[in-house]
């Protein structure tokens, strides 16, 4: 059992302002197409979209609908990789609206295929087009050898895009990595000015070595969830980042830190933390990445800020900066292994 003790420091090197068929054509971008999947759609209909002729994949109806069309998936488990490759595309899943928890009557469920026996290099959700709006899902990610399943992948990813809302979900992984990644940016040294992300209502739970939320580079809005992590719970790695973001109304639990601010360089903007609540890690989620023998916890926990070797040419040179205000940070309930 290892043997975790609280630490409570935040760094204050800082200015603390306490992701061969045919089809008929959809619509144009703007108008009120609906393309309907169902996952017990009859094989023997040529689909096209309409609700009595559905796609039985969502990745079909991406691949079939123009921009800005919605798409609206029954209730049932999908067993497929996803690119969400074009723009303003809506995706509902039978729990839209709904919080993203565990337990959620008649799921829309996208699991990685039966065929792929590794998820090392792939993701299983990529979004990779702005002004897309993924709701309501459950994705899964529950593999029989976590540790043989260590990548850089995250199992939801998205890819240095904007405008992008991913609310009302349930991500469950206990594969070795991220279990959704936002990113802004190709490289650490590069400037980033994407924003417009929101992360809403959901349930994230990994038992991760990594962050089981990360945000890099890129501004966004993080509210109201419930992130479960393994090591680390939310990493926010700043960089070049010039828009800034909010992270409200969370509850964060970790092994080693709920919360990882890092690599905020000189020029970034700002970021707000408030009114979330950061615990250690509960039992039932036993972290199973790789680690020392004794693990210390931090709440919050601030790495790097204001560091100038990794700043974009042309930044501003004015320091980083960060609002910490109305959290609550609570380690009594620590548990290790």
């Amino acid at each position: 059992m290892k043997k975790l003790r609280t630490i409570l420091t935040i760094i204050a090197v800082v200015f603390l302002v306490m992701s061969n068929v045919t089809h008929s054509p959809v619509k144009a971008l703007g108008t009120d197409e609906t393309i309907y999947v169902n996952a017990t759609a009859d094989e023997t209909t040529v689909p096209d979209g309409s609700i009595t002729a559905p796609y039985k994949t969502i990745q079909a109806a991406i691949d079939a609908a123009d921009e800005g069309s919605t798409i609206q998936v029954a209730a049932g488990t999908y067993r497929e990789l996803l690119d969400i490759d074009k723009e303003g595309l809506t995706l509902k899943g039978s729990n839209t609206g709904v919080k993203g928890a565990e337990g959620r009557p008649a799921p829309t469920t996208i699991m990685f295929p039966e065929s792929i026996t590794n998820t090392l290099e792939q993701s299983l959700v990529t979004i990779s087009a702005d002004g897309v709006t993924f709701d309501g899902f459950d994705i899964i990610n529950i593999v029989d050898n976590p540790a043989e399943h260590i990548g850089y992948y995250p199992n939801v990813y998205l890819a240095m895009r904007e405008d992008v809302t991913f609310i009302n979900n349930f991500v469950d992984s206990n594969a070795d990595y991220v279990a959704v990644g936002v990113y802004g940016s190709e490289g650490i040294s590069k400037e980033a000015g994407l924003g417009g992300i929101l992360v809403a209502n959901n349930t994230i739970r990994s038992t991760s070595g990594w962050s089981t939320l990360t945000i890099y580079a890129i501004g966004a809005t993080v509210e109201d969830n419930v992130i479960i992590g393994g090591l680390r719970g939310l990493q926010v790695q700043v960089l070049n980042d010039t828009v800034g973001g909010v992270v409200r109304n969370n509850t964060i639990s970790a092994y080693s830190t709920p919360v990882y601010h890092n690599y905020a360089n000189v020029g970034s903007a700002l970021w707000t933390y408030e009114n979330n609540t950061l615990l250690g890690e509960p039992e039932t989620n036993e972290y199973r990445g790789s680690g020392p023998d004794t693990l210390e916890w931090t709440g919050f926990f601030i790495e790097n800020f204001g560091a100038e070797h990794y700043s974009a040419v042309g930044m501003p040179t004015t320091p980083p900066s960060l609002a910490f205000k109305n959290n609550v940070i609570d380690g009594q309930d620590i548990l290790g292994k």
